[in-house]
């Protein structure tokens, strides 16, 4: 995600904003309706930003943002259940809820987390790019936090671009910084799946296919995925 992107998806979340802010019950539902969908147009319009432009939309596009980790699981959650408000109130018949506008607002402010984040300064960037190519670090893991292995990936790579004392010992083999991060990213992959695979009401066949998954077996986790995806159309996890 770059700075130019973050900007225009944030002007996009700025216009809907006002229209989100006027979202209230004792409305008519009409005006309710064609506001709810207004803030999605809006949501859809930031997140193609964030791709630096992009033809998908709806679910295909919110699953394209997290291959790409800019948003995080809970975010997809969100956005789901807000893009679930917006098909609902297409019909004509179907008056909002409160419930509703809360769905659609928790998906406004989880999409505005991410655009309001702040971008890492150039030089910063630079320097861990520099360090990454000195160190051959590895391409950050994906999965279960992802925030956090790329922050730990930032902070080697700044840490390895650093002038070395005089009086250190010569370096052999792989440095020390890079063994203790990489042990702190193991436990914080390892305890992103147990809460996971722990957390009440996910089906067996989820769990099953998010620990192929955090196992590297790729094609077994795909598979899982697909046919939970058609035991369980209604539940976002498989689709994202």
């Amino acid at each position: 995600m770059t700075a130019p992107n973050q900007r225009t998806a944030l002007a996009s979340l700025d216009a809907v904003r006002p229209v989100l802010a006027r979202l209230d019950q004792s409305r008519h539902p009409e005006e309710n309706a064609a506001d709810l969908i207004e803030v999605w147009n809006g949501l859809e319009t930031a997140l193609r930003a964030l791709l630096g432009g992009s033809t998908l939309a709806g679910q295909a596009l919110v699953r394209e943002l997290r291959q790409h980790e800019m948003i995080s699981l809970e975010q997809g959650h969100a956005l789901l259940e807000a893009l679930a408000v917006q098909d609902r109130v297409q019909r004509t018949e179907y008056q909002p809820t409160e419930t509703d506008i809360a769905e659609m607002r928790a998906g406004f402010q989880a999409l505005d987390q991410v655009v309001s984040a702040p971008m890492p300064a150039p030089e910063l960037v630079r320097a861990a790019q520099v360090g990454q190519t000195a160190a051959g670090a590895p391409a950050p893991a994906s999965g279960a936090a992802p925030a956090a292995a790329s922050s730990l990936a930032s902070v080697a790579a700044a840490a390895s671009a650093l002038p070395e004392s005089p009086l250190a010992p010569p370096r052999s083999g792989i440095p020390g910084v890079l063994i203790v991060l990489g042990v702190i990213l193991l436990i914080l992959i390892a305890g992103g799946y147990y809460y996971y695979a722990s957390r009440s009401g996910v089906p067996r066949e989820i769990q099953q296919a998010e620990a192929a998954y955090a196992a590297g077996q790729r094609d077994q986790a795909r598979a899982a995925f697909e046919q939970a995806a058609k035991d369980y159309p209604n539940l976002a996890a498989p689709h994202i």
